[in-house]
């Protein structure tokens, strides 16, 4: 695939995954991606790279991130990515988290009510919500880093035309 331009390599990746060839199409996709981070098709390539791990059953890996439940490595065991590019990266893994509990909050008290009224059971109701809101929070903030990172790779990184991908970055500090 060298010299190959970036709708090359994803066409050939995409045969391989139409094909089911997990581990040949893994490796397509990683590589236009890699090789052109910059490319309209670098994000769909990275969703079918993992779409191919997950078909070569190679989904065990995210718990690899974790040095214990909440504090996360600092890169990715696999690629070496860096997570917290900058101070205060992972506020936005706060707003996904507090989003995502308070959706759950919100859905289960509306659905309560609507299930109760007129004769709502307050103390049933509080058990139930009450660990919602206190153990939500902890439960779900792995989730919510590793669903941070992926947002920031797949859309944030590419905002800015001036902005250094992690790719990038890394090319320039092992010259």
């Amino acid at each position: 695939m060298t010299g190959d331009t970036p709708e090359v390599m994803y066409e050939k990746a995409q045969r391989a995954f139409a094909a089911q060839e997990w581990q040949g199409a893994a490796e397509s996709f990683g590589k236009l991606w890699h090789d052109h981070p910059k490319s309209d098709l670098a994000s769909d390539a990275q969703f079918y790279e993992a779409e191919s791990r997950y078909g070569q059953q190679k989904y065990n890996g995210a718990f690899e991130l974790f040095k214990r439940y909440l504090n996360m490595v600092d890169d990715c065991p696999t690629c070496g990515l860096h997570f917290e590019r900058e101070d205060g990266f992972f506020a936005g893994a706060l707003a996904i988290n507090i989003i995502a509990v308070g959706g759950l909050f919100t859905i289960v008290f509306v659905a309560a009510l609507i299930v109760t009224i007129p004769e709502v059971p307050v103390a049933p109701l509080l058990a139930i919500l009450v660990p919602i809101v206190v153990l939500g929070p902890i439960v779900y903030y792995p989730f919510s880093k590793t669903v941070w990172v992926a947002v920031d790779r797949a859309f944030l990184q590419h905002l800015d035309e001036n902005e250094v991908t992690d790719e990038q970055y890394r090319r320039g500090t092992e010259r």
